[in-house]
């Protein structure tokens, strides 16, 4: 009893932790995050890189070794990339893991899977109906892959195996004191679509059918969002992330971005706001030139999520009043800096971007990180990023 008491207490810390810098107030100490467990299997016997996205409770076992061994405040991401489930949130060929890989990550494939006559079948009928029409290119070598898909989706009458349900990863999590920062990340509709064109077409498609991906978009979203805030809202979690990578600076125009990305963006973020759940932006790429833009999105409703290519202190001056900002040190820095250097970028961050709240001090870990790298982050949260 007296255990559980204790992580119990521990799972309120380190949510309410989370909680005051998404609202902009100043938690006892910076909350810190990692992702990438990815490597972490090797350090549990009996479990392979296969293991890792078929087996749930595999998955889960190298999570709570991780999560009790390297202490961050939450868990990102509590679920294993199912082979045949992550298509809904990355709708594009892919290797998965075979045993013998150092990595459990699997690979995406770029391939033309989606013609441009395609986006009509879109604008009619929806995400998870061109999810189908596509399914046995996306995921070849899966006999009676839409039926199995519609079951792990709880969508047909008589599944011949059980739908997806993670509540119990969030409570296995929570019974030794951890919350999950949000479940999964989806990505956002023109993710998608550029996953299922591929860049280049999509960018052809931006220039000569501008209308078409616009419309597409506009059909996708109230869909895909109402997919991540029903599994989400399952696991009684109070945040959702949306991944808007292609949506950045590197790879289209401001001016783009402001015609057809922010309104994607504005609504998805809407629609959760309207559901009570903040959302996490995992923006990867450039979002210096965007910023200003954001500024339009609901007040301490979203968590904006930076790598490398983003400035973060630019981003504290520019957002910093509206929402809470999680950055740090990435895959790159982790694998070739030292101990050192990672501790000093960290402390500089939380002088500055930490500076009266609003701050997640977040690594993404590969597997050529360096241990003590990943132990100098971590306290260098703990022990200066008091309040």
């Amino acid at each position: 009893m007296v255990v559980e008491e204790v992580f119990r207490e521990l799972f309120d810390e380190r949510e309410k932790r989370i909680r005051d810098a998404i609202e902009l107030r100043e938690p006892d100490r910076v909350p810190v995050i990692c992702h990438g467990i990815g490597w972490y299997f090797k350090m549990v016997p009996g479990v392979t890189a296969r293991d890792m996205v078929e087996s749930n409770d595999k998955f889960m076992k190298v999570l709570l070794k991780f999560m009790l061994d390297i202490q961050p405040d939450a868990a990102w991401r509590p679920v294993p990339q199912d082979p045949l489930a992550s298509v809904v949130v990355e709708p594009t060929p892919m290797i998965f893991p075979e045993n013998g890989d150092n990595s459990c990550e699997p690979k995406i494939i770029s391939r033309e899977t989606m013609k441009v006559e395609d986006y009509k079948f879109v604008i009619e009928n929806g995400y998870l109906a061109t999810l189908m029409k596509f399914l046995p290119e996306l995921r070849p070598g899966i006999p009676n892959v839409q039926k199995k898909l519609m079951d792990k989706l709880g969508l047909t009458s008589d599944p011949e195996e059980p739908p997806l349900d993670f509540t119990k990863n969030i409570e296995m999590l929570r019974q030794v004191g951890f919350p999950a920062y949000f479940l999964f990340e989806m990505l956002s509709p023109f993710n998608c679509l550029t996953l299922l064109r591929t860049y280049p077409k999509m960018c052809m498609d931006l220039k000569r059918h501008p209308d078409l991906v616009k419309q597409a978009i506009e059909r996708m979203v109230p869909e895909m969002t109402s997919i991540l805030i029903g599994m989400t809202k399952q696991c009684d979690l109070p945040r959702v992330c949306i991944g808007v990578h292609r949506e950045s600076a590197t790879f289209f125009s401001p001016k783009i971005f402001d015609e057809v990305f922010f309104p994607e963006i504005k609504s998805m973020v809407e629609l959760c706001s309207k559901e009570d759940l903040k959302v996490i932006l995992h923006c990867d790429g450039n979002w210096n030139p965007l910023l200003e833009r954001l500024t339009e999105l609901p007040k301490k409703r979203c968590v904006i999520q930076l790598d490398m290519d983003t400035d973060p202190f630019k981003a504290k001056e520019v957002i910093g009043d509206r929402y809470c900002i999680d950055a740090g040190p990435m895959e790159l820095e982790m694998a070739t800096w030292t101990p050192e250097e990672v501790e000093d970028y960290c402390k500089k961050l939380i002088d500055i971007v930490g500076d009266g709240g609003g701050f997640i001090l977040k690594s993404e870990i590969s597997r050529e990180a360096k241990p003590e790298n990943v132990r100098a982050f971590i306290n260098v949260a703990k022990t200066y990023g008091v309040y």
